[in-house]
Order: C-alpha cells, then sequence, then structure tokens
C-alpha cells in the first residue's frame, strides 16, 4: 500500500493512479469492508484522526483534485464527504454541504448542480 506523503502534482501518471487505487483500498480497510491490510502501518496516520473516514475522504479529494487538472476521469462519487455533517439544528436546505473535490470537479468541467 503507497499512500504518499508528498503533493500528487510531483507523481507522473502512473503513480497518480496507483495512489488513487491505493486510497480507495485503504478507504475499504477503514469501512471493514475487506479483509486485508488490517495493520498496515500506512493507515496509522488516518486511524490516528478523530474520524478516519473524513481523513482518507480528504486525502482522497486531494488526488481527485490533481487528476481533474491533468484531464483525467476518476470517479468523484468515491470520495464522500471530507467534513462532518452539520449539526442538527440546521437545515438541510438552507445549508448545503458541498465537498471540496465536488466543487473542484464542478469547477473544471462546468457542471453545476
Amino acid at each position: 500500500m503507497r499512500l504518499w506523503s508528498l503533493h500528487p502534482k510531483y507523481l507522473d501518471a502512473q503513480g497518480l493512479v496507483a495512489l488513487w487505487r491505493e486510497a480507495l483500498l485503504a478507504k475499504a480497510v477503514l469501512r471493514n469492508a475487506t479483509k486485508g491490510y488490517r495493520n498496515h502501518p500506512q493507515l496509522e496516520r488516518f486511524r490516528a484522526s478523530s474520524t478516519p473516514l473524513l481523513a482518507i475522504n480528504s486525502f482522497l479529494a486531494g488526488v481527485f483534485v490533481e487528476s481533474i487538472a491533468r484531464g483525467y476521469t476518476f470517479n468523484h462519487d468515491k470520495v464522500g464527504p471530507v467534513r462532518a455533517a452539520p449539526a442538527r439544528h440546521y437545515r438541510p436546505n438552507r445549508l448545503r454541504m458541498v465537498t471540496f473535490a465536488r466543487q473542484a470537479f464542478q469547477t473544471q468541467s462546468g457542471y453545476f448542480c
């Protein structure tokens, strides 16, 4: 499992694609959706977070933004939320949560929802 600590802009095409795939694997491990890699040392930094899934989603969002900048078509639906949902006293129709990755996708592609 290779989860690089450097900015994705420094990776070549193969490195960026490998980072995306390995981060998706890490996300599956953190969700307990796979049996392998559960004790991998690369996952310690995400598990150290109070919200490991939000941490890995934030990592994936950074990789996704770089992929958009390069013209790649990674699936932005796999990123997930990068911050916690709003508190219950907020009305959902008044506060629209859009992930950083989705904003980048919409800006680059001209697609707005």
